[in-house]
Formats: C-alpha cells, structure tokens, sequence
C-alpha cells in the first residue's frame, strides 16, 4: 500500500472515529444507551469471577496515572537523550496529556455520574467517557507504534508489539467494567476517543518521517 493511500485510510478512520464519538455522546444525552449498559452489566456480572476481578484490579492500576506518567518520563527521557527525536518525544507526551485532558472536559460537560455498585478500586470523579480506556488506548498505542516503527527500522519482527497493545488496552478497557466503576459505554466512548488521538498522533509522525 502506498504512503498516501494509507494515510488517506488513516484519516478515513479518523473521520469515523469522530463520527462514532458525537453519536455514542448524543445516545447518552437522550438516555437511550442506559438499555445496553444495563444488559452489559448483567452479562459482565454472570462472567465474574474472583480470579477476573484481581485481573481486572492489576489492569486497572496499569491504566493509572502512578503507572502511566513514570513509563513516559522514561520513555520521552529516552527519545530525547538516546535518539535524539524531539518530534516523536513530543507527540507521545502529547498522546498522554491530550487524551487525559479531552477525557476530563467531556467529563466535565456531561457529568455522568459512576454505576451504583460496590467498587473493587477507588475512583473519583464522573463516568462518561472512561479516561481509563482513552489515555490507555492514546498513551499505550501511541507508544507501541513508536516500538512498531523503531523495530521495523531494524528489520526486526514487530507482530508481538500489536499484540501486547491489543491485550493491555482490551485489558484496561475490561478492567473498567469488571472493577464497577464504569458501564460499557463509557469503556466504548473511551475507545473511540483514544483511536482518535492514536490515529491524529500516527499522522503527526508519518508526516514527519516521509518529510524528511
């Protein structure tokens, strides 16, 4: 696939994305999304177990700011020091502070308040969208595809990178629903605005790489 043809498809997803999120926002507005948190709950409840909520707790805290802000010190420390890349050192600090901040205005605008349910981990503030899941998915993937393109550079293998993403994101996304302190839709709306910094951030970088 040619470089403009895949970044035309990345902004394509782009553009979804952002669609998807105003539609997930407006079914929350109108209260017609409560049917499938409600379903949702019921179905995460019958598959608990207790070896899935410590999972879920582990996940949880990896999603936290105690986790997340010491691994991008370390790792814009080394893009800057070692590789010399104050571009991508930027836009991963960015991945992280950006999605944290679109996650806190929508929850400031919206004011969904957490489920009713004994929590298995303390958290504070509103539901809706889970900031768990967006910086997660932005932080975490945008990191990743740093990793992707670092070892790809080295001709070396990189499908165990897209796999160790996929698994720490779902996982974090999961971990918010299985600890009951989000429903399913802010985890969903959580994702979806997290892919939207993942994917603006892969642009940020391809357009840098290809324009040098």
């Amino acid at each position: 696939m040619g470089e403009k043809k895949q970044k035309l498809w990345i902004w394509m997803a782009l553009l979804i994305l952002i669609f998807l999120l105003v539609l997930v926002t407006e079914d929350l507005l109108d209260k017609e999304i409560n049917a499938f948190d409600k379903w949702a709950a019921g179905w995460f409840k019958d598959a608990s177990n207790s070896i899935l909520e410590k999972l879920a707790v582990v996940f949880y805290y990896i999603g936290t700011a105690y986790v997340e802000i010491p691994i991008a010190l370390l790792a814009v420390g080394y893009l800057l020091l070692k590789q010399k890349d104050r571009w991508a050192a930027g836009v991963l600090a960015g991945s992280l502070a950006g999605s944290f901040l679109l996650s806190w205005m929508m929850k400031m605008l919206l004011k969904r308040e957490r489920p009713g349910l004994e929590h298995l981990v303390k958290a504070d503030g509103y539901s809706f969208p889970s900031g768990h899941s967006m910086v997660g998915l932005a932080f975490y993937g945008t990191l990743c595809y740093l990793l992707y393109l670092n070892l790809k550079e080295k001709g070396k293998s990189t499908w165990h990178v897209l796999l160790i993403g996929i698994l720490l994101v779902g996982g974090i996304g999961l971990s918010c629903v299985l600890s009951r302190v989000h429903y399913a839709s802010d985890v969903i709306a959580g994702l979806i605005g997290g892919g939207i910094w993942l994917l603006a951030s892969i642009l940020v970088l391809e357009y840098k790489r290809t324009s040098t």
